[in-house]
């Protein structure tokens, strides 16, 4: 069996996803988008070496006839959040997967990387309720810096990345808060298509308080809200607090 879907990437850029067999997924893209590709790639291939259990295994890297450059990962059966989000709408019941999702960027953070592009589609759920990361083409070294460090998806990128600042786990602490915020209350708390917008709310703007808008404990929304404070340093220090957090409600 074997067929394609586009999927948007970085900036504008797109890759065609191949299903090979029954568990590989090829996953190719056009060259305007090489450089993330390449470093997806390599941190794709860390992770694998690491033999980490949140990373799709990494198979290979080549080019095709046409010279489209691919990486070959195990393709993993189940959905990503944003679908799940679409079929079971609020997630209110499902605590138990955002400490799953806590805990997998906990141990991503653990060898001093960032995702950098932490969103619904990212992060994907098997049939056996294990969670994966992918999209890892932003990925960087904590306090990383330079001229593409503004890439991301707008509505979860963190106030000091839509400002081109030196990231850290805070960032993406940031990106995690409005994963869970959007799971939880149904939307995004911008209620804007305007990119421009979103931005300037990322950086001045405070969502309301999770509890008004969802039906979750004070703890949760406690817990989500740290994480979406505007000044890095009064957020979570690291993915496992949250996650512990978390835990202690369930």
């Amino acid at each position: 069996m074997s067929f394609e879907f586009h999927h948007s990437h970085f900036n504008g850029c797109f890759a065609d996803f191949e299903i090979r067999g029954d568990d590989i997924l090829r996953k190719k893209t056009k060259l305007r988008g090489l450089r993330y590709f390449l470093n997806e790639a390599k941190t794709h291939k860390f992770y694998s070496m690491a033999e980490v259990s949140y990373v799709p295994n990494f198979l290979g890297a080549g080019v095709e006839w046409n010279l489209r450059p691919y990486i070959e990962m195990e393709l993993i059966k189940g959905l990503n959040l944003e679908e799940i989000s679409k079929e079971e709408g609020r997630l209110v019941r499902r605590i138990p997967l955002l400490v799953k999702m806590a805990d997998v960027v906990a141990g991503f953070h653990s060898f001093g990387k960032l995702h950098r592009d932490l969103k619904p589609k990212n992060f994907l759920e098997d049939e056996q309720g294990n969670v994966y990361l992918i999209d890892l083409g932003l990925a960087a070294s904590l306090g990383h810096k330079d001229h593409w460090l503004a890439d991301g998806t707008p509505a979860y990128m963190s106030p000091e990345a839509v400002s081109a600042k030196p990231l850290y786990v805070s960032s993406d602490i940031y990106s995690l808060g409005m994963i869970f915020y959007a799971l939880l209350a149904g939307h995004p708390f911008q209620d804007t298509s305007s990119i421009e917008q979103i931005m300037k709310w990322q950086i001045k703007k405070m969502p309301r308080p999770l509890i008004e808008v969802a039906n979750v404990s004070e703890k949760v929304s406690d817990a989500v809200m740290k994480c979406l404070r505007k000044d890095p340093d009064r957020r979570y220090k690291s993915a496992e607090y949250l996650r512990d957090d978390l835990v202690a409600v369930l």
